[in-house]
């Protein structure tokens, strides 16, 4: 009896020490499964802050291609390379890829993330400085919205796309902020250099040295007249497919009518509106639209006193991504009376906000045009020719 209880109790000694030796074991496999664990996302934090690293070198020198090593980062060492279209044709040609590695405890990780030099046709609206004129009640701006200076609000305004500034907004009434606002955001610098633009239109564009009425058509041709400083030549007709879509001239620059094709305007002077200016694919009908054009004056883009009415309407439509150096304003905004809406598809960027209307105390429109401005979605990720691009890059895919 008594050996075979010591059989026993060796049994179940042996047993015992057995299943301590599985959990010791166990125990052992998972602290090394969350040491690697652990390892693995430090180092992918390491990958991913080098991608903020050449993101960073990028935005303080857009021809940075150098890439960087860091051996002492989050604990663990890191490296980003920078590919451009020149050495892989697969990418577009405003787009960098950025290789990132992280090492920590022996643990890598890689990303991969595609960037994209972004147009100023992003925005549908834009200032670098903003006046004492307001947004009031019956303004609406449905997309990406930035400016340096400070937004003045009357009212109740409606803001639709995401509005960024490096200053809180101004004035009374209940703004209605329906995609978010970041009024603590980075100063963003307007382009002065358009010597590009000038080429282009040099080398296979349309190139003009006096003023210029351009008339638009639907059938993808452009009608051009020019004043000599004397009197007006009769309109010579382009064929918009014959050329690269750049139309520059030193003198200032008269325009309307249906665009069929991808063009870009600049003036060494002004450009002025004389009617409807709209696309002969509508794009908020027809999403598969290419159609899209870019209005650039060195100085001011004017709305000219009735071009509303150059069509028989109260209201005024232009399809565009216009960029003034300057102003974009309305002539004669405090004459008159109501002159119905001002409808934009596409986007206002101008280094000092213009004014397009007068309002009374109470923030009701009194003269000049109330504002709808709709954001053309295309221009987030592609713009009409030779449009200025931003001194920035953003990230438009990531893979790990």
């Amino acid at each position: 009896m008594g050996r075979a209880l010591l059989l026993i109790v060796s049994g179940f000694v042996i047993i015992l020490g057995v299943e301590r030796l599985n959990m010791d074991h166990q125990q052992n496999v998972m602290l090394q499964r969350n040491s690697n664990y652990g390892s693995l996302q430090q180092s992918r934090n390491i990958a991913s802050s080098m991608i903020d690293v050449g993101i960073s070198y990028l935005n303080n020198d857009i021809t940075w291609r150098s890439g960087d090593q860091e051996n002492h980062i989050l604990g663990g060492s890191g490296n980003v390379s920078v590919t451009d279209p020149s050495s892989d044709p697969s990418l577009g040609p405003y787009d960098l890829r950025l290789d990132a590695k992280g090492t920590y405890n022996g643990v890598s990780s890689n990303i991969e993330a595609i960037l994209r030099r972004t147009s100023f046709s992003k925005y549908a609206y834009f200032t670098n400085y903003e006046p004492l004129i307001y947004f009031v009640s019956k303004d609406t701006v449905k997309g990406p919205l930035h400016t340096n200076g400070t937004l003045h609000i009357m009212g109740d305004p409606v803001f639709d796309g995401e509005v960024t500034s490096p200053n809180s907004w101004m004035g009374t009434g209940t703004p209605q902020f329906n995609n978010g606002y970041n009024f603590n955001s980075n100063t963003i610098q307007l382009p002065t250099d358009m010597t590009g633009l000038e080429a282009m239109s040099a080398t296979g564009g349309l190139s003009f040295n006096n003023d210029l009425n351009i008339q638009f058509k639907n059938n993808g041709k452009v009608d051009i007249s020019q004043f000599d400083g004397t009197s007006w030549s009769s309109p010579q007709t382009y064929d918009l497919s014959g050329y690269n879509g750049v139309i520059t001239s030193y003198g200032n620059i008269t325009v309307q009518g249906t665009l069929k094709g991808q063009v870009t305007v600049y003036s060494e002077k002004n450009i002025n509106i004389s009617g409807d200016m709209t696309y002969a694919d509508d794009p908020q009908k027809d999403p598969s639209s290419t159609d899209m054009l870019g209005l650039i004056a060195q100085n001011d883009i004017v709305v000219e006193d009735n071009a509303e009415k150059a069509h028989g309407n109260s209201d005024l439509n232009i399809q565009a991504a216009m960029m003034a150096l300057h102003s974009f304003r309305v002539q004669d905004y405090n004459k008159g009376t109501m002159r119905g809406k001002l409808n934009l598809l596409g986007g206002i960027v101008q280094d000092t906000r213009g004014p397009v209307g007068t309002v009374n105390n109470q923030g009701t429109m009194v003269t000049g045009y109330s504002k709808n401005y709709d954001y053309d979605q295309r221009l987030l990720n592609s713009w009409p020719p030779g449009y200025p691009l931003q001194d920035s890059y953003s990230i438009i895919s990531w893979k790990e």
